[in-house]
């Protein structure tokens, strides 16, 4: 059994082997449940055996059954707004039995507007859309209407598919001492849980805690330890170039507690990409560069992964 496009349905590989098995009444039967993604699915039925009167044989019968994609479910469509200026709109439709409508369907996506217009649909392949949005400068939140098949999946305002403004995220990774600070101590690892709000556009406030260790060849201990807490900004960009992904960059100012000393004031800035996951869940990746500004031979970088959910 494969699943393909119609025009190249004896190119594809096989993707399920599944046994007949005989009811008892002269039937034989299988079932296949792997049907999420609609459009053709070729099926050939093979039966081969041997029989003293007729010797070996081998019959072949072929069957293109049509999965079709039906009433678009806007739940699971994680339909939102990925970027508001410029406006794109993310969609990954998927219909009331869990069909995807799945890449190669541009043509079956429409978009209406009440004002200002929308560009074309643009197919990532992997069953995601975008969806570039010309909001009217007279008309800031305009109705929008957007159908899978001429069904309908949203009507509303261009506003109710903003995402929460509110986010939280966790990462780790690699912490590496520069200058001075890379003689006596060596590469460790750290840990940052961050907690923001989304106050204009992308522009984010978040509050930052981290905690930092490095490996020690000096003294006796086992680890060099630098918990931190701070507050910053962050301002995320939408890049075309790098097909779904954002460009995030951040500065935050704090305290830093080295080792046994007191705690000092430092700062960090850094640059990351985030790529999102699904309508809250964005998975990030970072890179930052740490300085305490009364101890001039402390200074890190850290680079992690890590994941943000929006709320």
């Amino acid at each position: 059994m494969n699943e393909t496009d119609f025009g190249k349905s004896y190119e594809q590989d096989i993707i399920a082997t599944m046994p007949l098995t005989n009811q008892g009444d002269g039937i034989y039967r299988a079932q296949y449940n792997e049907t999420q993604r609609s459009g053709i699915y070729q099926l050939r039925f093979i039966a081969e055996g041997s029989h003293p009167a007729i010797g070996d044989y081998q019959r072949i019968e072929e069957k293109t059954p049509i999965v079709r994609f039906g009433t678009p479910d806007l739940k699971q469509s994680c339909l939102h707004v990925l970027y508001d200026e410029p406006v794109v709109l993310s969609l990954k439709p998927i219909d009331l039995f869990g069909n995807l409508l799945g890449p190669n369907q541009t043509e079956a996506i429409t978009t209406r507007m009440s004002s200002g217009a929308a560009g074309e649909p643009v197919d990532y392949l992997d069953g995601r859309y975008l969806i570039r949005i010309f909001p009217d400068a007279a008309e800031a939140d305009p109705e929008i209407i957007i159908q899978i098949h001429s069904r309908l999946l949203y009507k509303g305002a261009l506003s109710g598919l903003r995402q929460k403004r509110t986010f939280a995220s966790v990462q780790g990774g690699l912490a590496a001492p520069t200058g001075n600070f890379s003689g006596p101590f060596g590469n460790g690892y750290f840990g940052e849980v961050k907690l923001g709000y989304r106050i204009y556009k992308q522009l984010s406030l978040q509050v930052r805690g981290g905690y930092y260790s490095f490996s020690d060849s000096i003294s006796t201990h086992q680890n060099y330890r630098m918990p931190a807490v701070g507050i910053g900004a962050s301002y995320r960009l939408w890049t075309p170039q790098l097909t779904g992904l954002f460009l995030n960059l951040e500065a935050n100012g704090g305290f830093y507690k080295p080792g046994s000393g007191d705690w000092e004031a430092g700062y960090n800035a850094g640059i990351g990409l985030q790529k999102p996951l699904g309508h809250t869940l964005n998975l990030c990746l970072q890179a930052d560069y740490h300085k305490l500004l009364n101890l001039a031979d402390r200074a890190f970088l850290t680079y992690g992964i890590g994941l943000q959910m929006r709320f």
